[in-house]
């Protein structure tokens, strides 16, 4: 829910800055706060991610941000990435979007699947990739932090600041590449 409040106060500041007019606020605005857009309320929400995506289950939506999805993981793996997607898409209005925001993780999931099948090539979303270097071009100490970052830790540098997914990481037994590149739908015959 932290990382989710997050998103709603850089919603609330745009919206402050855009001079909308800006109603319904909870917890300053924090956790929610509606505006009027065409004759209309809409609400902006922060939802903690859910099992099965239940805390969105219900509402009709024209937008969806689920901001560092590649980490809906909880302990048992009953909160996650797809599960949520899955009960988001069907409520979310005629020309709404789902916007899939993260730093990546593994070579898993709703953000690596998307990834992989739209990069550079539009098949069913819009896939942009943006280390850290190429948003924050304009800062020198931005710059700099991420050459000593790649110095001293160059595996968290590659994830966090030139956002690649990582091939293996603790949670992980096998290298998922290395799994995937093993399977086969052939079965062999035993005679």
């Amino acid at each position: 829910l932290d990382t989710a409040k997050v998103v709603v106060r850089f919603a609330l500041g745009a919206a402050e800055k855009l001079k909308l007019k800006i109603t319904h606020r909870k917890a300053d605005g924090e956790e929610e706060f509606s505006i009027w857009s065409m004759g209309k309320r809409v609400r902006i929400a922060a939802r903690a991610a859910s099992v099965g995506g239940a805390s969105i289950r219900g509402r009709p939506m024209p937008c969806a941000v689920l901001d560092e999805c590649a980490f809906f993981r909880d302990s048992n793996h009953k909160v996650n990435d797809q599960d949520i997607y899955d009960a988001l898409k069907p409520r979310v209005l005629p020309g709404g979007q789902i916007l899939l925001l993260s730093s990546p993780w593994t070579e898993t999931g709703l953000l690596f699947d998307f990834y992989t099948r739209n990069f550079g090539h539009h098949v069913d979303a819009c896939v942009a990739h943006a280390p850290t270097g190429l948003m924050r071009s304009d800062s020198p100490e931005t710059l700099r932090d991420i050459e000593l970052e790649r110095a001293t830790d160059p595996e968290k540098c590659e994830r966090e600041r030139d956002a690649k997914f990582s091939t293996s990481n603790k949670k992980s037994f096998f290298n998922p590449r290395a799994v995937n590149s093993s399977m086969t739908d052939a079965l062999p015959s035993f005679s």
